[in-house]
């Protein structure tokens, strides 16, 4: 299966030293691709691109002055790849590294959806989150996203990164795909960017080439169509589906979107694409799809296709689950006193508060079925009517502006970032600690030093 690792790989040279491609790989490109198969398998020898997302509102100049995406205006081509991990700029959620191909997501929205307002989609295998990131900034202050993983270390990492970009309109979630089968037309639109053999990644992920067999090509086919079987039901009449891989067998692409028109009676919606952007165009009986070959475009391979849904389900009923409680008056007078305006706070099952896009009525309703892992953005504890702030409070955006604050050069900002003391300095008690001006994290200035409240899982360890 596809392998997503925490972050990208972080070695600013690429070293040309890979596997070989499987021949059996090679042998049936030649006959897919035909006259630009050599093509296609020299440009998988070269050095992948890197690419980011700039975040729209955290941005600050950085890379102004680099190549932009063609097709997505907070994207951006680097020289080379820098070491993520020491810049503090990556961890306050200014950018995300993200493979350009795939960001054309925000460009197939757009068409899809030129009103915003009241829309609820669904991210159904988000880890690490690139994806939901681009879903919840299109849907920023109009509508809300559920980003769903299973695996329950990656929906660690996809909160993580949720967390650092500050994503208010967006819950995460812990479920297996059949589960959604019980929220009938429940989302406008459903992206499955399905776990797949990873052909697309060969030249950015050596492990693919080493893990990837046509048994296994098979066996990611079936499972994807078991994946859109589940999730199907879930989708409103007239809504979406959103279907993307990052790989170029045809059992995997082509095949699956003729099952979805022939057994499922989806309507295949075109994207419309500017020429130069060298995306290639799918066109068969049913279906128009957009791929992207590495030898045509500033990618990795990627395919993605979008269906309409024609016909309904009816929802099904259930007891709700009294898991998430809206907050008495006294609480909201203690949250409101650390962030900016009239925001729907409310209580979680841990006893943590969370401004979130979704009332504590719409969680318990979907707590029915889902097992919520992050309901929004978490504000802390209360304990002794004092809150006790969490990091994602201050990294969100949401804090007042006159909350007190210690500004970091690059080494001391990299020590916040490994756990370490740091010397207090201004006023007494809870400070943001910021690097460029972009928030941290948390400190708690003492007389003589601060305590450091950098989470402990996130803390970087190299040097």
């Amino acid at each position: 299966m596809r392998q997503n690792l925490r972050y990208p790989v972080e070695n600013p040279i690429y070293v040309c030293i890979m596997s070989n491609l499987p021949q059996a790989f090679v042998d049936r490109i030649k006959l897919q691709f035909s006259a630009e198969a050599d093509e296609l398998l020299n440009a998988l020898e070269n050095a992948p691109n890197t690419s980011v997302h700039l975040h729209p509102l955290k941005y600050s100049g950085l890379w102004e002055q680099n190549v932009q995406v063609p097709w997505f205006t907070s994207g951006r081509f680097l020289a080379e790849r820098p070491l993520f991990t020491l810049d503090p700029l990556f961890h306050v959620g200014c950018y995300y590294p993200q493979e350009s191909s795939s960001m054309i997501l925000h460009h197939v929205l757009t068409q899809l959806f030129p009103r915003r307002d009241g829309l609820q989609f669904l991210d159904l295998c988000a880890a690490p989150g690139g994806k939901s990131i681009v879903l919840s900034e299109f849907l920023r202050g109009a509508g809300r996203v559920v980003s769903n993983e299973l695996n329950r270390s990656r929906n660690q990492i996809l909160k993580e990164n949720l967390i650092k970009w500050g994503t208010n309109n967006t819950i995460v979630t812990c479920n297996d795909s059949e589960v959604f089968a019980n929220l009938s037309g429940n989302f406008d639109c459903v992206l499955v960017d399905a776990p797949c053999s990873g052909e697309g990644m060969f030249r950015k992920d050596i492990n693919a080439r080493d893990e990837w067999s046509e048994g296994n090509v098979q066996l990611c086919s079936m499972r994807q169509r078991d994946i859109l079987n589940n999730v199907l039901p879930s989708i409103k009449e007239g809504g979406f589906l959103i279907y993307s891989t990052c790989t170029f067998a045809p059992d995997e692409n082509e095949r699956n979107c003729e099952w979805l028109v022939n057994e499922h009676q989806l309507e295949g919606v075109a994207i419309s694409v500017d020429a130069n952007w060298g995306i290639r165009r799918v066109l068969e009986s049913g279906f128009d799809a957009l791929q992207f070959l590495p030898h045509c475009v500033s990618g990795e391979g990627f395919f993605i296709a979008v269906f309409r849904k024609r016909t309904s389900q009816h929802a099904h009923g259930g007891k709700t689950k009294l898991v998430f409680s809206e907050c008495t008056r006294k609480e909201t007078e203690i949250l409101s006193k650390w962030v900016v305006g009239e925001l729907n706070f409310l209580k979680g099952p841990d006893n943590s508060y969370y401004v979130s896009d979704f009332s504590a009525a719409e969680l318990n309703n979907l707590a029915i079925n889902l097992y919520i892992t992050l309901p929004g953005v978490e504000l802390g504890k209360i304990i002794r009517d004092e809150l006790i702030p969490a990091h994602a409070l201050a990294v969100s955006g949401l804090c007042l502006l006159t909350q007190p604050s210690i500004e970091l050069n690059r080494e001391e900002a990299l020590s916040y970032l490994r756990g370490d003391v740091l010397i207090g300095q201004g006023t007494i008690g809870w400070q943001i600690a910021k690097f460029n001006g972009q928030p941290l994290g948390w400190i708690k200035a003492m007389k003589n030093r601060a305590n450091n409240y950098y989470p402990k899982e996130w803390r970087i360890r190299m040097r």
